[in-house]
C-alpha cells in the first residue's frame, strides 16, 4: 500500500460494512483478514444465465487480506449481494447489529421476519 495509512480494524467497521474478522495477527492481536458476513449467511447471489460473462461465479466466502479498502467492499456487496446489502445498507445501527445475530432456520427468512427471496 506505498505508504497509504494501513486500515485499523473496530467493531463500527464490521457493523457498517457487514464483515468480520478471520484473522489476526499473533503478537499484537491486530486484525489482518476479514470476510463477508453476507457470503458467509447467505452464500452469493445465483448465477444470472442471462450474463454475458463466460466464467460461473465463485461460492467461496469473500475475504480481504491486510490492506482492505471500503470502496472494494461495497463493490463486493453491491454485485454478490445486491438487494440484500440495498436492504442492510438503510437499517440503523441496531438493525445491522442484529441482521446477522438471530439463527436463520430457513435460508430464506431474514431476522426480521422479512420473507427474502432464495436467489437476491
Amino acid at each position: 500500500m506505498n505508504g497509504a495509512k494501513k486500515p485499523v480494524w473496530t467493531k463500527e467497521f464490521g457493523i457498517s460494512h457487514a464483515v468480520t474478522p478471520t484473522g489476526r495477527d499473533s503478537e499484537t492481536s491486530q486484525v489482518k483478514s476479514i470476510a463477508c458476513k453476507f457470503c458467509i449467511h447467505f452464500g452469493r447471489q445465483e448465477f444470472d444465465p442471462n450474463s454475458q460473462k463466460r466464467r460461473k461465479r465463485s461460492q467461496k466466502t469473500q475475504t480481504w487480506g491486510e490492506g482492505w479498502r471500503k470502496d472494494v467492499i461495497a463493490i463486493h456487496h453491491k454485485e454478490m449481494h445486491g438487494k440484500r446489502w440495498e436492504h442492510y445498507s438503510n437499517l440503523n445501527k441496531e438493525g445491522k447489529e442484529a441482521y446477522f445475530s438471530v439463527e436463520i432456520k430457513n435460508r430464506g427468512t431474514h431476522p426480521s421476519g422479512i420473507i427474502m427471496n432464495l436467489f437476491m
